[in-house]
């Protein structure tokens, strides 16, 4: 369901709301819908694997959450 919002409307409501962007990690450019999908459901499992997703943003260099590294996306503050 985030995935379609995000997907129609080019962000998250949240995200939108604070004027932050999610892209494409490669490119700079708009995520395709199958991004935002496998984002999105990696970004669900966080509430059961908490732990594991939180230590990637504290030790990588550019701040990337394990979704977002597995997605191949990022976000930037627009």
């Amino acid at each position: 369901m985030v995935a379609w919002i995000a997907w129609c409307i080019g962000n998250s409501p949240g995200k939108k709301f604070l004027g932050l962007y999610i892209v494409d990690a490669r490119t700079g450019e708009s995520p395709g819908y199958f991004q935002l999908f496998r984002r999105s459901l990696l970004f669900s499992m966080i509430i059961f694997l908490n732990i594991l997703f939180i230590i990637p943003v504290l030790i990588s260099k550019k701040r990337k959450a394990l979704h977002d590294m597995l997605a191949d996306t990022m976000v930037i503050e627009g």
